[in-house]
């Protein structure tokens, strides 16, 4: 089933405008009817909202909490799964991945910091993509690359990640492992 949303949002902002012009031509003429029409532009934005809340809220630019994404009970009451990376050479769990996206890189500010010259700055990144509920690993165009499960990542293509993935960048190798 096609989603008309696009349609939808095309609709309200042409009656959006005109509630807009017609707010400015009354306003002119009588104050009492602006008022009303003051109202009913509310409404028609909380109508807006209603019908398109994804062109109110958006992630793009921010990390958002896994449970913002999903349930985190599913229908049976169990929690819903974790994942962490866990350090190759040492085998011990390096870093939860409770947030998305999760990013790896040299610089402080990455919520997983490789520091190695050949790691680039903000190296890849770790994502939930909730159409299908997985997780996808994303290279963000280093320079020595990402590489998944020994294969080369190309730029910038997400790949799904599996429980016992393993994701290298520069010099270090992470495990995608589910949290017990």
């Amino acid at each position: 089933m096609r989603s008309n949303t696009p349609a939808k949002s095309k609709i309200c902002a042409a009656v959006l405008i005109f509630v807009l012009v017609l707010l400015a031509v009354i306003a002119v003429l009588d104050f009492t009817l602006s008022l009303v029409l003051l109202c009913l532009l509310v409404l028609l934005t909380a109508l807006m909202y209603y019908l398109m809340p994804d062109k109110f809220s958006s992630t793009k630019g921010r990390k958002v909490s896994l449970d913002d994404l999903i349930d985190t009970k599913s229908k049976t009451g169990a929690t819903a799964v974790r994942y962490c990376l866990v350090d190759c050479d040492t085998q011990r769990v390096i870093a939860d991945i409770n947030h998305s996206p999760f990013t790896l890189g040299r610089e402080a500010n990455n919520d997983l910091r490789v520091n190695f010259r050949m790691v680039t700055k903000h190296h890849c990144q770790i994502f939930f993509r909730r159409q299908d509920q997985r997780y996808y690993l994303k290279d963000l165009g280093s320079r020595n690359g990402t590489f998944h499960n020994g294969h080369f990542l190309p730029n910038t293509v997400p790949v799904p990640l599996n429980h016992r993935d393993i994701i290298r960048v520069g010099p270090k190798s992470y495990r995608f492992m589910r949290r017990s």
